[in-house]
């Protein structure tokens, strides 16, 4: 299963071309994403009010795996953050418990833009598919 980082799913409803040589390297893959990434996605288009976008990221949430942060994820971000912490890595709290999730369900990599989850797969068992 593939994990799609929040920077991901904005970039392909975008259509940005960055984002663009990824799309077929995931075509047939299991895909999954995050309640967290939701959180953020939902974040920012109630504050902007933009209900024709809310309505086709509803439609985009509804078809991909949906894995949320329980007990077991929790526990990995932890690990994860002490680490960083330990390390001195300063790292946004949101990725590292995206990244949880990911290390909870064995993930087989993550999507993604941003740049700390190159830090965070430092310490974690997380791949990571930068574009």
């Amino acid at each position: 299963m593939i994990l799609l980082d929040t920077s991901f799913i904005i970039d392909l409803y975008k259509g940005a071309d960055s984002a663009k040589p990824l799309v077929n390297e995931l075509r047939g893959k299991s895909l999954a994403t995050t309640t967290i990434s939701l959180f953020e996605v939902l974040t920012g288009l109630y504050h902007r009010r933009l209900k024709e976008e809310e309505r086709s990221f509803s439609r985009f949430f509804s078809t991909v795996r949906l894995l949320g942060l329980d007990k077991p994820a929790a526990e990995q971000a932890g690990k994860i953050m002490g680490e960083l912490m330990r390390l001195g890595k300063q790292v946004n709290a949101l990725d590292v418990l995206i990244a949880g999730v990911g290390v909870a369900n064995n993930v087989e990599a993550i999507v993604t833009k941003d740049e700390d989850f190159l830090d965070i797969a430092k310490v974690a068992d997380l791949a990571v598919m930068t574009y």
